[in-house]
């Protein structure tokens, strides 16, 4: 019988019972990996931007969703990127748009603190994007030339075709349209009164 082909394995130095807590813990172990790896970039991403959905702006979620748009279709494992990984995405965009790059660290590393804390992420995970903080040529790059950047004049006719069909509310599309044509601060633009303007004379 059944029972005594185990009796006979039990003296043989068979443990059936340490067979099956081995079995188990190997089946957890196997499902963990499967759920870790299961949560993609693809996944962090839209769970952050639809997170701060319910506490930012409308323009503030549209300018956070352009910032991360360079992982929103990324279906690799969150748990596979490294430091190193994300330093040379960042490193990337820092040579062409520092501030885009510091932007995207500071949401990911937002990003990647929440799926820690909601176990979607090992503890043991190092977040990659905050260790890269303290990235001295990183910091460099994200910092050099801040506020000179300017508009080739490619670059402004894109932008001004894009302008009137941005998500961005008209009082801001106006401000923006304004300040490049007048060439004047966007805090003045903004300050300006219409008893300062003459639409008559064309001045303002």
């Amino acid at each position: 019988s059944a029972r005594e082909r185990i009796d006979r394995e039990r003296r043989r130095g068979v443990n059936h019972l340490a067979d099956q807590r081995k079995t188990k813990v190997a089946i957890k172990a196997a499902a963990e990996a499967e759920r870790l790896t299961a949560y993609t970039m693809r996944t962090l991403v839209a769970d952050h931007l639809a997170a701060i959905a319910r506490t930012r702006k409308k323009k503030g979620v549209y300018d956070t969703t352009l910032v991360m748009k360079p992982l929103a279709e990324c279906d690799e494992p969150v748990v596979e990127w490294t430091r190193s990984k994300a330093g040379v995405l960042l490193h990337t965009i820092a040579d062409r748009a520092p501030s885009m790059a510091r932007c995207l660290r500071a949401e990911m590393t937002i990003a990647t603190e929440s799926a820690i804390t909601r176990g979607l992420v090992p503890e043991s995970y190092p977040n990659p994007w905050s260790a890269l903080k303290h990235d001295p040529s990183l910091r460099a790059k994200t910092k050099a030339g801040r506020g000179t950047r300017f508009l080739n004049d490619a670059e402004l006719a894109t932008f001004l075709a894009w302008l009137p069909t941005s998500a961005m509310s008209p009082a801001v599309r106006d401000a923006l349209h304004l300040t490049l044509l007048t060439g004047a601060r966007s805090g003045e633009v903004i300050a300006m009164k219409q008893a300062d303007v003459d639409l008559a004379a064309g001045t303002w």
